[in-house]
């Protein structure tokens, strides 16, 4: 019996290790869309405030590891950031409009 409790043990350690490292990619995916829809759509406000209307279930900061572990997209907080910087760096841009 110890030996089928060992080998589930190490099994559910994989799959684990393989849930965070999922969860890190899809982090990376979600960030580039969110870069892709603040080129397509130039609206950095209205994408900051969707992000902070999500705040209502999920906690808009998480710490580091907290985030590693439960979140499969960027915190609310980064999405708020990235927004901000986008809207620094292109203010000045001419709308492709």
């Amino acid at each position: 019996m110890q030996v089928t409790n060992r080998r589930i043990s190490s099994a559910s350690r994989e799959s684990s290790s393989n849930n965070f490292s999922a969860a890190s990619a899809v982090r990376s995916v979600e960030a580039e869309a969110d870069a892709f829809g603040l080129n397509a759509a130039r609206e950095p406000q209205g994408f900051a405030m969707a992000a902070m209307r999500l705040s209502t279930y999920r906690k808009l900061k998480p710490g580091p590891l907290e985030e590693f572990i439960f979140y499969d997209h960027p915190s609310g907080y980064d999405r708020v950031r990235r927004s901000m910087i986008w809207l620094k760096e292109n203010q000045n841009a001419t709308p492709s409009r």
